[in-house]
Parts: C-alpha cells; structure tokens; sequence
C-alpha cells in the first residue's frame, strides 16, 4: 500500500498495480517482466526501490540467485536511503557467509551497523557478527 501511495501520482501507477496483481495470482513470469520495465522506466523514483526488492524475491523464488544477488547490491548501493538497504546488504552478508568469505561478511555487517544504527535488522546484525567464528 504504501507503493500505491508514494507512486499514486506517477501514470505507471495501473502497470504497478498490474505485476503486483500477477504476483498475487502466481503469474511470476509475466510480474517479473513487467517489474523490469517498470524499474527500467522508473530506476530514478525514490519508491523504486521496492520494485527492485520485489524483482529480488522473484529471483529468489525462481532459484536465480546471481540476479538477486545484483538487485540487492542495486539497492543497497542506489537507494541507500531506503528502508531495503540494510535489508539487501545482510542478504549480501549472509551470502558472502555461505560463500566463505568471512572477511567480505564482516565487512557488510559492519557496513550496517555504521551506516544504518537504526535499522529494522540492527539486532539481528549485531548477533551475526558476535557468531561470526573467530569474530572477525
């Protein structure tokens, strides 16, 4: 709802409205191409960042990680001011972790606590990096 609002005023508002309503009905493939024009069209608005997030759960449902992975990195580094920043980036830690590149982890984490104290995810961050082994 809150897309809606924030984007009540632009004219893709029914193309919105249309990938969401596909996503309701499980129609992932046609959502997914109508979300990479909408973020195409609209990469600049400040509320695109949900459209991106969207695409990235896609890609996760679909099993296309590498594409998720790229979005999650597009948010955190486009729309930094974004509720999904912190989201995306511990999903970048969390896949470095499953990587093995414990430093890389680290350094994300990290990268949350400084830059977005007030996160919905703080908490959760803050154990990733005390169970981090050697605690880097």
């Amino acid at each position: 709802l809150a897309l809606i609002v924030d984007a009540s005023q632009s004219e893709a508002l029914p193309k919105i409205t249309q990938a969401f309503k596909f996503i309701r009905q499980n129609r992932i493939g046609e959502a997914k191409t109508l979300l990479d024009e909408l973020i195409d069209e609209l990469e600049k608005e400040p509320w695109a960042d949900y459209l991106v997030w969207t695409r990235a759960t896609i890609y996760l449902e679909i099993g296309d990680l590498s594409s998720a992975k790229k979005d999650f990195a597009k948010i955190a580094e486009s729309y930094t001011a974004s509720y999904y920043a912190p989201l995306s980036l511990e999903k970048l830690g969390d896949y470095a972790m499953d990587d093995g590149d414990l430093a890389r982890a680290a350094e994300i984490y990290n990268r949350i606590l400084v830059d977005y104290s007030e996160a919905v995810n703080i908490e959760r961050i803050r154990e990733k990096i005390i169970n981090l082994p050697e605690n880097i």
